[in-house]
């Protein structure tokens, strides 16, 4: 049942130029953060060739989007998928209860262009969540 069912995930890539500040990221200072084009060329096409659905990048992000099986296939972790009575999807983690994924089964070349993959965590509020 939870085999088939397709997840995303927000793929942060990494900045062209290294920011050893911690500085947040807003409007005014978001165009330092932007990863080389190269790498974005790089690391969306691996993901579509890997089988995932690539979103459009926006800024510094893009999602991918596939089974479970694919998200495990290619991390090398496997993953717990919660839902919601009626059986809406509630939430995605890895076993290991983090939201973001180990980067060391992907290629160097790959990983080296990446900041996170990551799951989204449910919100805090809303049905289900007083």
């Amino acid at each position: 049942m939870n085999e088939d069912i397709r997840i995303s995930a927000l793929v942060v890539l990494r900045p062209e130029n290294d920011h050893a500040d911690s500085e947040p990221i807003t409007s005014e200072v978001v165009g330092s953060y932007m990863p080389a084009r190269a790498a974005v060329g790089a690391t969306t096409s691996f993901f579509a060739e890997q089988g995932f659905e690539v979103s459009d990048v926006v800024a510094i992000s893009f999602s991918i989007t596939g089974s479970r099986s694919r998200f495990e296939n290619l991390f090398g972790q496997k993953l717990n998928i919660e839902r919601r009575r009626g059986g809406e999807l509630s939430s995605v983690r890895l076993e290991s209860g983090s939201l973001e994924f180990n980067l060391s089964a992907l290629p160097r070349n790959i990983s080296r262009n990446l900041q996170a993959v990551t799951f989204t965590p449910p919100p805090d509020f809303g049905p289900g969540n007083p």
